[in-house]
Formats: C-alpha cells, structure tokens, sequence
C-alpha cells in the first residue's frame, strides 16, 4: 500500500515503511513576501499570507 499526501508529492510505502518528499522547490520562500506586495498594490494590505508548510502552499486570509 502507498499512501499520498499534499496532492502526491510525500509518497509512504507501507510495504517497506518508507517515506518519501522531495526538497521544497526553491522559489518557494519567496512566496509569502511577493503577495503581500501583490495584495498590497491592491489595496488589501489588511489580508495575511500564511506559509502552510512543507513549502508547497500559502494561503491568503482576509476579513
């Protein structure tokens, strides 16, 4: 049995215990930083970004 996670990117083998995740893409640091330019420039500066871990998502929240 393999079980995925974050849309197939951390793969787990059960058969051999076996975890596996590729390094974070390298961009992805940036992330958070370029759209709180972008909602700023949209005059939403109020809205946060938040880094959702294992560096593959953020999420922007706003009220």
């Amino acid at each position: 049995m393999i079980t995925l996670g974050q849309y197939g990117v951390e793969r787990w083998n059960a058969a051999g215990d076996e975890y596996r995740i590729p390094p974070d893409p390298r961009r992805s640091a940036q992330l958070p930083k370029r759209y709180t330019g972008l909602l700023d420039s949209l005059g939403m500066p109020e809205a946060r970004i938040e880094h959702k871990g294992g560096g593959r998502g953020v999420a922007c929240h706003r009220r």
